[in-house]
């Protein structure tokens, strides 16, 4: 069985550009976290600290 999705309706250019945004925002919060776990080699598994998920709320501006 093969499936596949059918647009209907395209992503106008102001869709697109909020998609875009938030990759390029998650892509830095993520390199963010990674760089920062690496310096401090937290390499644990464990959740991390609240003042971890605090500093990247504020650094990229993330409400949730």
């Amino acid at each position: 069985m093969i499936r596949s999705v059918r647009m209907v309706s395209p992503l106008n250019k102001g869709k697109l550009e909020q998609v875009h945004h938030f990759l390029e925002v998650y892509q830095n919060c993520v390199n963010y976290f990674i760089a920062r776990l690496w310096s401090e080699q937290k390499f644990d598994g464990k959740y991390l600290e609240r003042e971890y998920i605090e500093d990247a709320k504020q650094r990229f501006n993330l409400t949730a």
